[in-house]
């Protein structure tokens, strides 16, 4: 996992974005459990403009790091 991750983060250090975004796609596909592959690809969405995939990204970046749905995080808790 770490080398197919790194490899996308070294594609979108070159400035090759739509590669990286690819590469990354591929670590997730083969590593659905893993979140850096899902936060890198949030930077990489980030940095494009697509704004909107790197929100859901992130989110499911959080969900697989703490266990927390999405759904859970836009809804406010009592304390």
């Amino acid at each position: 996992m770490v080398i197919n991750n790194q490899k996308g983060r070294v594609i979108d250090f070159g400035g090759k974005r739509d590669e990286a975004i690819a590469q990354f796609k591929k670590t997730i596909e083969l590593f659905q459990d893993a979140p850096s592959p899902r936060n890198n690809l949030a930077d990489v969405y980030e940095a494009k403009g697509m704004y909107s995939e790197a929100v859901e990204q992130s989110l499911i970046q959080i969900k697989l790091l703490f266990g927390v749905s999405p759904k859970t995080l836009r809804t406010p808790t009592s304390f």
